[in-house]
């Protein structure tokens, strides 16, 4: 059951007509969306936190101020210091987390009853529907602008009550779903990207990607791992260490029972991965939350509110789908760093990429390595591991260890693997910001186009290519050309959020 029909289905047994309970949900759509966990944009901004965060830390007492801090809290935004003190005392005495859902909303029919009696008994009897969310906007929430605030309470109201006298909301014994103590693992990391999508005081940037921005993988890594699963202390630190990550953490690959071009078997939490460039969270109903592009702009914050978003589902392409089950006997653990003094977790011997591997792993790698600036000029990124790749590898062991010689096997264990990450992080914090023609891209797939204005594109694989026309201001202002035997397909007009600096 959803918290709307949960707060419908409790409002019926309290008594109140079917008007004043969908005047109700129309101050709680307004105010929260519905999410318990909410915290108003400013107090984000200015505390530097998620609603998350913000919850935890008033639960285990090292968030202080919660009474004083005049900062909007929860299905109702409860703001005054006497009423947060009041909702705060209250939750507590009931050994509450103050994100519960079930508790708000009881707390909710409680201060109704106890301090705004003339509101509580026209809730008992009237079905004047205006009138109502009214009484409630101006006497109960009692919001600074009012006008406009009424208009769109009213017509959300008016759309509860449809749905009610429809069936569509119906009183039942059943609990809500979300924003409880008993909140999954899952559900608490869902809902946590969504709440940051949802506030443009986190934006995508890799300058600042471990928060308060983020970039696609960092997003993913930080709101598992704040759900108490150790995703990002098993090594997740970008999308090309992130399968393996997964994998010890108590994710399972579950991409063979789904379907990638439409969705299908996907469930709410699963997490989508495309090993090379991109990862996001299917939150369900055909739709995702990811971090995307900064589009332009690297300071901190979501200036369009695209950079971090939900949207339908879309075949990125994915390569992998993974799920976290509770309870699974593939607990999550943390790797402990081969001989205790690295912060890298140790891959196992059997993930060791050499002569004579093959796969994705292995192209992703040699990616890397012409990334970095290593060439491979015969084959490319093929997928096989062979003698050019090798010399590649030799090669950047000797940059990175210089002088132990010990490290120079052409074999990539974990500390050639956690020099690599290193080495790419550096690369991206530095790489230029605008395009130039002639540049070298990794396209990250997605469309492309015939002309630089056209509105239909034809879908392309990712790959290496080259920048060969650039129209500032148009549509689509890149015109690349494909690089042999790296996989991509892709020749013509395409958008600047599908290709990035190699």
């Amino acid at each position: 059951m959803g918290i709307p029909e949960y707060v419908y289905s409790e409002g019926i047994k309290q008594g109140c007509t079917m008007e004043a309970v969908c005047a109700l949900l129309a101050q709680l759509q307004e105010e929260s969306a519905f999410n318990p966990y909410n915290l108003e944009d400013t107090a984000n901004r200015k505390l530097g936190i998620s609603d998350q965060e913000y919850v935890r830390g008033v639960d285990n007492g090292t968030y202080t101020n919660f009474v004083n801090d005049g900062y909007g809290f929860g299905l109702f935004q409860v703001t005054f210091y006497t009423r947060k003190r009041q909702f705060l005392n209250w939750m507590r005495a009931r050994g509450l987390s103050i994100g519960d859902t079930e508790g708000q909303v009881a707390f909710i029919w409680w201060e109704l009853k106890s301090d705004f009696g003339s509101i509580w008994n026209m809730m008992q009897t009237s079905t004047d529907l205006y009138a109502l969310t009214k009484k409630l906007l101006y006497t109960w929430e009692n919001p600074a602008e009012k006008e406009n605030n009424l208009k769109r309470r009213y017509e959300y109201a008016k759309t509860w009550l449809s749905k009610a006298q429809s069936g569509q909301l119906t009183s039942s014994n059943s609990k809500p779903t979300g924003g409880s103590t008993n909140m999954s693992k899952v559900e608490q990391y869902t809902q946590e990207a969504i709440n940051i999508a949802n506030d443009n005081s986190h934006g995508y940037s890799q300058s600042s990607r471990w928060g308060p921005d983020y970039d696609c993988s960092s997003l993913v890594a930080t709101v598992v791992q704040n759900a108490g699963i150790p995703l990002r202390s098993n090594g997740a630190s970008y999308t090309g260490n992130m399968r393996n990550a997964l994998l010890r953490s108590g994710f399972r690959d579950v991409t063979s029972s789904c379907n990638l071009s439409t969705g299908g078997g996907m469930v709410r939490g699963d997490i989508l991965l495309n090993d090379s460039s991109h990862a996001a969270i299917y939150i369900g109903n055909g739709r995702v939350v990811h971090a995307r592009s900064s589009e332009g702009n690297d300071q901190t914050g979501d200036q369009s509110g695209n950079e971090i978003r939900t949207q339908n589902y879309w075949n990125y392409p994915w390569t992998g789908v993974f799920r976290f089950t509770e309870g699974s006997s593939s607990s999550p653990t943390v790797q402990e760093p081969s001989g205790g003094t690295s912060s890298t977790p140790s891959a196992p011997a059997s993930s060791n990429l050499k002569r004579g591997s093959k796969g994705a792993r292995v192209k992703e790698l040699q990616e890397n390595l012409m990334k970095l600036g290593f060439k491979l000029e015969k084959y490319g990124a093929d997928g096989d591991f062979g003698k050019e790749t090798y010399d590649a590898v030799v090669a950047f062991q000797k940059k990175a260890f210089p002088g132990d010689e010990s490290e120079w096997d052409g074999v990539v264990g974990p500390n050639t693997q956690a020099a690599l990450e290193e080495a790419l992080k550096k690369h991206s914090e530095s790489s230029k910001k605008e395009f130039e023609k002639g540049d070298l891209v990794k396209f990250k797939g997605g469309k492309h186009y015939i002309y630089a204005d056209k509105d239909k594109g034809s879908d392309a694989k990712p790959g290496v290519a080259k920048i060969t026309i650039i129209k500032r201001g148009a549509k689509h202002p890149y015109h690349i050309v494909r690089v042999a035997n790296t996989g991509t397909n892709v020749f013509g007009w395409v958008d600047e959020d599908t290709i990035e600096v190699i």
